[in-house]
């Protein structure tokens, strides 16, 4: 068997049926960006498959994680509930699932972003945002494939009044990586 077979495999019996699905719609979806910016298409397909790899681990599990490898208990915190997964899959994609670091960092920066993110890393945050099962971002997925970073800002942007509205705080990463990227596209 293969080894996108046996990751596959081990995804579902390990993810809900419907996180399962969006996983192989992500990983379907960075593929086919990877190829329109020539990047690696088979890691792009597996940093997508396993990008929510630790997206529904309890809190017990999460706590196990952030102890073993002595990560901020702030990660623990409600505010960071949503976004954890990312911070811990990204270890359990290297250690679980034995990914490069190419594949690994995409999937840590796939939530809130950073900076420093490179061409790849952007493929799967969009990825993971534009994917088929997601009807209301049809514009969004035309943008990613003419220009992956004007769909970021477009994103970014929108998530942040969204979740003003809601009365939460845009995380300041993801603020500096919004910032950047307006800046770039300036010059």
């Amino acid at each position: 068997m293969d080894r996108v077979k046996r990751i596959k495999n081990k995804l579902k019996e390990n993810l809900s049926k419907g996180r399962y699905l969006h996983c192989v719609r992500v990983a379907e979806e960075a593929k086919l960006l990877a190829h329109v910016y020539k990047e690696d298409e088979e890691n792009a397909y597996m940093a997508g498959l396993l990008h929510d790899v630790a997206k529904e681990f309890s809190l017990e599990e999460n706590k196990k994680w952030v102890k073993k490898y002595n990560l901020s208990s702030d990660w623990l915190n409600s505010k960071n509930i949503k976004i954890v997964h990312a911070e811990i899959g990204w270890i359990v994609a290297k250690e679980v699932y034995g990914v490069n670091e190419e594949i690994a960092q995409a999937i840590r920066y796939h939530t809130i972003g950073n900076v420093n993110m490179t061409l790849f890393d952007k493929i799967i945050f969009m990825a993971d945002k534009i994917e088929s099962g997601r009807e209301d971002v049809k514009y969004l997925k035309v943008l990613a494939y003419q220009d992956v970073d004007k769909a970021m800002i477009r994103f970014l942007h929108e998530n942040k009044i969204r979740l003003e509205r809601k009365g939460k705080v845009f995380h300041e990463e993801t603020e500096r990586l919004l910032n950047r990227l307006v800046s770039n596209t300036r010059n």
